[in-house]
């Protein structure tokens, strides 16, 4: 894969896509698993690493037009900050979920920090923030047994019942709900 794809993808580790989109993607990776368990075609390996390459190409094609920077062009001073800021959120997040936080670090304002998101992604600043932080809690809710006041602790909220709020407020479920259904 050339490096760009994974520059992209430390820059844009989670997007949203719609419906028809990610029913083409379950299709392909139902595609990819049939030529996995076909035990019996020698070729088996070299066409699945072939179907991951497609399809990771595939995704890095429809998720980079989501974004309005074209990389031919040299990036502006607001696709720059976006950029700082993606990389702030992959250092603090979830531990630092407050926009504030974020625009202090990038010497602008927190209204300044949306209005840049929002014109690049059409999402606040704050939806970008909370959409990491809870699939980083989703990944240590899944991957861990660290006890939910642990976590909430680790994460720095203020007690076990904010963190149990937050979670079900981005996901409809209390983390222990998730924790027992993934």
């Amino acid at each position: 894969m050339e490096p760009s794809f994974t520059f992209f993808l430390k820059e844009y580790p989670c997007v949203q896509l719609g419906e028809k989109r990610i029913k083409k993607m379950n299709y392909l990776v139902e595609a990819m698993e049939d030529f996995y368990n076909e035990k019996n075609n020698c070729f088996r390996i070299k066409i699945f690493k072939n179907n991951i390459q497609s399809f990771l190409l595939d995704v890095y094609d429809k998720t980079r037009t989501l974004f309005k920077i074209d990389k031919s062009e040299k990036i502006g001073r607001k696709e720059e900050i976006f950029i700082k800021f993606i990389h702030l959120i992959h250092k603090f997040c979830p531990k630092e979920r407050e926009v504030g936080f974020y625009a202090e670090k990038l010497y602008i304002t927190s209204h300044y920090l949306s209005s840049i998101t929002q014109s690049i992604t059409e999402k606040p600043a704050k939806y970008i923030i909370d959409r990491h932080a809870i699939q980083r809690v989703k990944i240590m809710l899944k991957y861990s047994n660290v006890s939910l006041q642990d976590i909430s602790y680790e994460l720095n909220f203020p007690d076990q019942s904010f963190f149990t709020r937050y979670f079900k407020k981005h996901t409809g479920i209390t983390p222990l709900e998730y924790r027992l259904k993934y």
